[in-house]
């Protein structure tokens, strides 16, 4: 090779099978590092794996794939998630994902899932969409609590409304602009608030008509939706309203309580 310097890189591989086939046990020829020059023999010369042959082209692209991959997962995961939730709900029962009792349910006869709390104004979307989808579940069998079947004539509209949320796991806020210029709404959300901080129900779920600004909602309900699940009615494509059917019956079940 005369005085040829021979760099040590990839290149040098096929100087390497070129000596192995020639078998020239007294030949000796060297190589020299990049970063210096201390002599490699070039039959000693070993690459790290990942140099040559695009190697670190194929690590990053096989990584790289790795992340998409998982993203993609994850991305089906997250669509798909209330219906993973709830699929798990039909399959292992409602009871795994129900609370334990509460002090507070102890005194209190619980026959409802839900009081329905609604300006009387709203009446029809209670009719035709929360109490059949609900209470047509032959699964999960809910049971609300609406005013104008099961409050008892005579009674007040205070003792009818205390005795109902007493009644029941927990309030159903149907949010529209109706209900935030009732008078009795807003006597509905304060006593919530009172019997949801106290213990007497375990949620509270408020279903919003459509997104409202903040200084649009009463004080008591800025403070509870932030301990509060929150809900839209989607619009009418079908996908969208499955899913919100689904988060709420999971709301529901929530509620319930763990049998011993």
């Amino acid at each position: 090779m005369g005085n040829n310097k021979l760099i040590c890189d990839c290149n040098m591989r096929w100087f390497q099978q070129y000596f192995q086939r020639l078998d020239n046990k007294d030949s000796e020829e060297f190589c020299f590092g990049t970063a210096s020059t201390h002599k490699i023999k070039i039959s000693d010369f070993k690459p790290d794996w990942w140099q040559c042959d695009n190697n670190t082209t194929k690590v990053a692209v096989s990584a790289g794939g790795v992340v998409l991959f998982i993203c993609f997962i994850a991305g089906i995961i997250y669509y798909a998630r209330w219906d993973i939730r709830f699929a798990f709900v039909i399959r292992f029962g409602w009871r795994c994902c129900a609370k334990k009792p509460q002090d507070a349910d102890v005194n209190l006869v619980k026959i409802f899932d839900a009081f329905v709390s609604y300006s009387l104004l709203d009446t029809a979307w209670v009719a035709a969409e929360l109490i059949p989808n609900l209470e047509n579940d032959e699964q999960f069998n809910f049971r609300l609590c609406v005013h104008e079947r099961n409050f008892l004539p005579g009674n007040s509209i205070v003792e009818s409304v205390e005795g109902a949320m007493d009644g029941s796991y927990c309030v159903i806020f149907w949010i529209t602009q109706n209900f935030l210029e009732s008078e009795v709404c807003d006597f509905e959300l304060n006593l919530a608030k009172t019997k949801l901080f106290g213990g007497s129900i375990r949620s509270v779920i408020f279903i919003f008509e459509e997104r409202f600004d903040k200084i649009q909602l009463p004080q008591p309900m800025g403070i509870m939706i932030r301990h509060c699940q929150c809900l839209y009615w989607p619009d009418l494509r079908l996908r969208k309203r499955d899913i919100f059917w689904k988060r709420l019956k999971l709301a529901l079940l929530e509620n319930r309580p763990k049998e011993n």
